[in-house]
């Protein structure tokens, strides 16, 4: 699954379907924020016991995914601050969503990413070296 989700991503930047590209990790980091974000928040509200109304709720956790989205993606005129708080508040809900795998599941897991990252970086038929291959070649940032 992620292999192909990796040569698709690689295939989309060699084609240059930017717009696309853009609108998928917009999209990603929307629901992240919103839907991944709003389970984190809802449990807060229960364990302190918290009162709040659905209608309040989902205003607050819309306002908060849209606004991380474009924190994260169109700096400009947004604080370098607001930015790093949005991304630190990215990595905190998605280790928080990994907590909840047992020991066994978290450590196999890690371990399958980091052997998958080993291999699409550094082999020459890797799908993240033929990215950074095609960008180095494009001179792209």
């Amino acid at each position: 699954g992620i292999g192909g989700m990796t040569f698709l991503l690689v295939l989309l930047y060699k084609y240059r379907c930017m717009k696309f590209l853009m609108g998928y990790m917009c999209l990603a980091s929307t629901v992240l924020l919103g839907f991944l974000g709003g389970q984190m928040f809802y449990v807060a509200i229960n364990k302190y016991q918290l009162a709040i109304d659905n209608i309040s709720f989902y205003f607050t956790m819309y306002n908060f995914a849209v606004v991380g989205t474009l924190a994260v993606f169109y700096e400009k005129g947004i604080s370098k601050y607001i930015n790093q708080a949005y991304l630190i508040a990215t990595s905190v809900i998605v280790a928080w969503q990994l907590s909840y795998f047992n020991d066994w599941m978290a450590w196999a897991l890690l371990i399958m990413l980091a052997l998958y990252d080993l291999f699409a970086v550094l082999t020459p038929c890797g799908p993240l070296k033929a990215l950074v291959n095609l960008m180095q070649k494009d001179d792209a940032p």
